[in-house]
């Protein structure tokens, strides 16, 4: 049986009423990081985002959100010491993506489709030639092409542990290129170190959101706003 993932996305703004609220349930090295980010809309992103996640992970554990204890390991990946429940957080400049697993760790990564984004500088460092050639291939939707590979990349490399590398281009993406429009149900993506991982891509607005599993998973979509913060219902996308 497929192992449920429960996906929890927003737009900041949607949240903003709630922001003291999310403030308080931070850590002290959670305000001090947030504080120290330079713009102010980042500033609201992290605080709403990290604040709704121990909402979260509070209502599973039965515990206050401000009394949960989330430490790092050595490579900077958050987990919970003393419970058997895995979560992985990505945020945009606006928006932000939050995946809670039960069963093993899973990664996910969310970018914001920037048409103004200089891709002929970045694109040698992040895709491989065969990569390449698919995002151009189109070029009414070279940006949506490219930020979905980007978002798959980061989202293997944020499961299996390693965090960003500078050798995006090493990583296969697909093992078939097929339709942006198929939202990738059973394909995969493989590392140069470690075995294939299930990568589960789609677009929401304006975002490109992937989750790398080892396992296959179903998804449970959840788009958050100040009406259902507190008590979301599930979506099943898949």
């Amino acid at each position: 049986m497929n192992t449920a993932v429960e996906l929890f996305f927003s737009e900041t703004c949607r949240l903003e009423a709630k922001y003291d609220d999310f403030r308080n349930m931070l850590s002290r090295d959670e305000l001090l990081r947030a504080d120290q980010l330079h713009f102010e809309e980042m500033r609201h992103t992290y605080v709403i985002s990290h604040g709704f996640l121990r909402l979260l992970l509070g209502r599973r554990l039965g515990m206050k959100p401000d009394e949960i204890i989330i430490r790092r390991d050595a490579r900077n990946k958050p987990y919970l010491n003393d419970y058997p429940l895995h979560f992985n957080l990505s945020h945009a400049k606006n928006a932000f993506a939050i995946a809670i697993c039960p069963d093993f760790q899973i990664g996910i990564d969310l970018e914001k489709v920037n048409p103004y984004l200089d891709y002929g500088s970045v694109s040698g460092t992040v895709l491989n030639s065969r990569e390449q050639m698919y995002v151009e291939e189109d070029r009414t939707e070279l940006y949506d092409r490219f930020f979905l590979l980007w978002t798959r990349k980061e989202a293997y490399l944020k499961s299996v542990g390693t965090g960003i590398t500078g050798d995006l281009w090493k990583i296969v993406s697909f093992q078939d290129h097929e339709s942006l429009k198929t939202g990738f149900p059973e394909d995969r993506i493989a590392g140069p170190l470690h075995r294939n991982y299930y990568v589960y891509s789609e677009k929401i607005l304006n975002y490109f959101l992937s989750i790398a599993s080892p396992e296959r998973i179903i998804i449970q979509t959840n788009i958050i706003d100040e009406a259902n913060c507190e008590k979301p219902d599930p979506v099943i996308l898949r």
